[in-house]
């Protein structure tokens, strides 16, 4: 099955950067982007989840700790691993993020090298090195 990552962040061009830097670097994931934690909750309680959730920390009316929070606390999505993604490296913030639940920090790159690097870097890592868990829900259903 084609591992699927959502993506969490509500800037259109950090969007933009982070679609096309997967396609630069060859990923076969399929990518959906949602701008809000609200759209984010919608799309995870569909099925089937994604492998990954990548989320922005700081969104404009949210923080994406109310996510990684709302992810450990649902039986059907704490499984899934999530990912911040943020311009900050303010320690409160990394401290925040793995408190919330999150499995890894990362701070949003500067430059379009650096964000071909670290996409790679997700791509080689969670979604090929980790052995990660299927849907409960979707084999459930399938079977």
């Amino acid at each position: 099955m084609r591992k699927r990552i959502l993506v969490v962040d509500d800037d259109p061009f950090d969007q933009a950067l982070f679609r096309s830097a997967f396609q630069r670097i060859g990923s076969e994931a399929h990518i959906d982007i949602v701008p809000d934690v609200g759209v984010a909750v919608g799309y995870l309680q569909e099925r089937p989840a994604p492998t990954l959730v990548v989320v922005d920390l700081k969104l404009r009316h949210e923080s994406g700790l109310e996510l990684i929070r709302w992810l450990r606390a649902d039986p059907d999505c704490r499984w899934i691993p999530a990912v911040t993604l943020s311009g900050s490296d303010d320690p409160a913030d990394v401290r925040a993020s793995y408190e919330a639940g999150a499995n890894a920090y990362l701070v949003k790159p500067q430059t379009l090298e650096e964000i071909d690097d670290i996409v790679a870097r997700i791509d080689a890592f969670w979604l090929g090195a980790c052995a990660l868990a299927d849907d409960p829900l979707a084999r459930s259903a399938a079977g």
